[in-house]
């Protein structure tokens, strides 16, 4: 009797316990931004235009921006998987001495299903050049294979949609 209750009792804790989602994979993350590859043109909540250039490297594992504002280089990022923290980061360089990291956890099933209006959250840490640290939550919401927006923070949104 004593034995059968100790199979409950472990029955019962296994049997109750959630299913551990799997955790998405370098690839899957990569062929989720895919589409962002090609030419946008972009607009930010303050009405300011720009264009960015995403292209996947031949090594199939990551990806680079080009960003231009006014003519002028705006900044560049480079996004890739980082196994250490498990999740899609891009690192973005401003023309102006900024630097922004952007990690971005998302589960496989979100990285796998359909993409049409999934919104991704990521942490932001941006840093100037006078060392001033500003922390904020950056958001990826596709709305098509041509359209997407990025959110940073509680007032910026920039839309971008595909150059024709």
């Amino acid at each position: 009797m004593l034995r059968f209750a100790a199979f409950l009792v472990c029955a019962s804790s296994i049997l109750g316990q959630p299913a551990k989602a799997e955790e998405p994979t370098a690839d899957d993350y990569l062929k989720f931004v895919s589409f962002l590859e090609g030419d946008w043109e972009s607009t930010r909540s303050d009405g300011q235009a720009s264009s960015l250039t995403i292209k996947t490297l031949p090594t199939k594992n990551c990806t680079l921006g080009n960003a231009i504002m006014n003519g002028e280089p705006a900044f560049q990022v480079i996004s890739y998987y980082d196994p250490e923290q498990k999740g899609w980061k891009r690192i973005l360089i401003g023309a102006r001495g900024w630097v922004g990291t952007i990690l971005v956890k998302a589960d496989k099933a979100t990285l796998t299903g359909p993409r049409k209006g999934v919104t991704l959250k990521g942490e932001v840490k941006f840093t100037s050049p006078d060392g001033t640290v500003r922390e904020s939550v950056a958001t990826l919401t596709v709305v098509s294979d041509d359209e997407w927006k990025s959110g940073f923070g509680e007032n910026m949104v920039v839309t971008f949609k595909r150059k024709k």
